[in-house]
């Protein structure tokens, strides 16, 4: 960046981590130079979204999601319809198995859901360094026959557990933009997430429901949601609804307007003008 910005060529950016925590030297690093060198020829873009933009001071700096299904994935994983089978919940989460990602909350929270559905289970999908914590944890609360560790799988693995899943989980204390959120959606899964990022944003079509990262809000969540059918098939609905607009035909043509605004129109390999616009309009900040 340093060299391009030195030679005067024109840049794009993407920061991809958790643009809304500077916690290195790094961070506040990449922060300022993006700052600085919005504008013009150069496109900032930071992974997540909120109502606000990205920066105060760099009204260039804009908001870009992030995700891993086509268009034609999302109509596939839209065909059936979730049913909600209370006496066999089934809760997941998905991701870095890391300190903050919230599984240790959900298996805390487990015994106070089985007070209400004994045979709920959760499924654990991903490893990590806190999975041999986990599996304690899990065992110390009598509920380690009901919690499925499944460790590093491939992306069908995933999208084959959600699909087999009620409800996905994510008390997370630190996201970007975190795609399986949107896998779970598309799957029709109802989401119960921290207002952490673009979490709200993503939820706000009344597709799952924001709490606090406490063992007890996810209880009472989980239990409201599995005694609740018709709101159960509504939030499902939405789930897939919402996901339709973050394809990855999206994120490519939303890029596309920015870089050819900044650049002029965009040639194939074969030099064909690519006809790019700015879509998904819930996170832009411009």
């Amino acid at each position: 960046m340093l060299l391009a910005w030195m030679f005067r060529k024109p840049l794009f950016v993407r920061y991809c981590g958790n643009w809304l925590t500077v916690k290195s030297t790094a961070d506040r690093f990449w922060h300022w130079f993006m700052e600085q060198s919005a504008g013009g020829r150069n496109v900032m873009l930071a992974t997540g979204g909120t109502a606000d933009p990205p920066s105060a001071t760099a009204p260039h700096v804009r908001w870009i999601f992030s995700t891993s299904l086509t268009e034609s994935e999302i109509r596939e994983l839209a065909t059936g319809e979730v049913s909600l089978a209370p006496e066999k919940l089934r809760l997941i989460i998905v991701g870095r198995q890391e300190a903050g990602k919230g599984t240790d909350l959900l298996i805390k929270a487990l015994p106070l859901i089985h007070r209400r559905y004994p045979h709920a289970v959760l499924d654990v999908v991903g490893d990590g360094s806190v999975v041999p914590m986990l599996k304690k944890q899990a065992a110390e609360l009598g509920v380690g026959e009901k919690v499925v560790f499944h460790g590093k799988v491939n992306h069908a693995e995933v999208i084959r557990a959600l699909r087999n899943a009620h409800l996905f989980c994510f008390p997370t204390q630190s996201e970007g933009f975190p795609k399986v959120v949107l896998e779970a959606m598309a799957s029709g899964l109802p989401v119960i997430a921290t207002p952490v990022s673009v979490l709200p944003m993503l939820l706000a079509s009344g597709c799952g429901v924001l709490i606090e990262p406490d063992p007890a809000a996810i209880a009472r969540a989980v239990c409201e949601l599995a005694s609740s059918p018709e709101r159960y098939k509504l939030m499902s609905a939405k789930a897939r609804e919402t996901a339709r607009e973050y394809t990855l035909e999206c994120w490519r043509d939303t890029i596309g307007g920015y870089l050819s605004a900044a650049w002029g129109p965009l040639k194939d390999g074969e030099g064909r003008v690519q006809k790019s616009v700015v879509r998904c309009p819930a996170l832009r900040s411009d």
